[in-house]
């Protein structure tokens, strides 16, 4: 996490703070569509969680929106980092905060199918659960990248208590089935107009692929490539150089003594989580009648 506690620049004063594997790339999309919004052009800067250590550089990021009002980056490693919330308190205490949260059953299995695919993940996602659920914190105490990062109730706590008021939290499997009516909710959170929501394309991002040859391959398998494609490639081609190079798939199903193994470690995190945001989830397998 970063001790950053300069007032110097033009600090950033939107937040899309996760979770991953919940929507948070088409969201960035969609706030970077509003004519009255600067998205970074580096989607996630990671710069709160110590992954990008030099200030002048990140603030560099936001420089071209300084006629903006609001100016706003996406990195889905906010949510589950522990200090995160206060450290951008630090820099912008008037800063609005959106969150999306997802099954986090769902979320994590995601992550893997997405950590698999490119290479980096080679265990059955069983195994892999498991050893997660016995250490959901990695050794520098950074969030697992399945199991902690899918636990949510202290995290979303930790927004809505540095920030009251200004936080805005999206459901991704609402999201997913009523795009333009999520996004219209986000615009009006903002004070924007939101009638810009009528007109983004609800097409989803980051779906499930596979690589359509060798070259597609290659490019999933290196971060260093897709990184650098992400700042490169005109943001209005992303989608083409996705369709040529992926292909959508179904997702492998998931074992189903994996789900209930993870839906009964979840399901107390997902009470509490309830009780923070007062509202009932959308996520089937987590009703009352449905836990195991």
């Amino acid at each position: 996490m970063s001790n950053v506690t300069a007032t110097n620049g033009q600090w950033p004063n939107l937040f899309v703070v996760g979770a991953p594997k919940a929507g948070t790339t088409s969201l960035w999309l969609y706030l970077d569509g509003h004519p009255e919004i600067w998205m970074s052009r580096v989607k996630e800067p990671h710069f709160f969680c110590g992954l990008w250590y030099d200030e002048d550089a990140y603030l560099r990021l936001f420089a071209p929106g300084a006629a903006f009002r609001l100016r706003g980056e996406a990195s889905p490693t906010y949510l589950a980092n522990t200090g995160v919330a206060e450290a951008i308190k630090r820099v912008s205490p008037r800063a609005r905060i959106v969150i999306m949260l997802r099954d986090p059953v769902e979320r994590a299995y995601s992550k893997y199918l997405q950590q698999a695919n490119r290479g980096i993940e080679s265990r059955p996602f069983s195994i892999a659960a498991m050893e997660q659920i016995e250490s959901p914190q990695r050794p520098d105490g950074r969030p697992s990248s399945y199991v902690g990062s899918s636990l949510y109730a202290d995290a979303v706590s930790s927004y809505l208590t540095a920030f009251p008021g200004q936080v805005h939290v999206i459901m991704f499997e609402e999201f997913a089935s009523d795009t333009r009516s999520q996004v219209r909710k986000v615009f009006e959170f903002l004070d924007v107009d939101a009638d810009v929501a009528e007109h983004v394309d609800a097409t989803a991002t980051n779906a499930f692929s596979l690589p359509r040859s060798g070259l597609g391959e290659f490019v999933q398998h290196s971060r260093w490539i897709r990184t650098t494609g992400r700042r490169v490639v005109p943001r209005r081609l992303h989608a083409l150089a996705q369709r040529l190079l992926l292909k959508r798939s179904h997702k492998p199903p998931l074992e189903p003594e994996v789900d209930a193994l993870l839906t009964d470690y979840f399901a107390p995190d997902v009470e509490r989580l309830r009780a923070v945001l007062g509202r009932d989830l959308p996520w089937p397998r987590f009703a009352p009648k449905a836990v195991r």
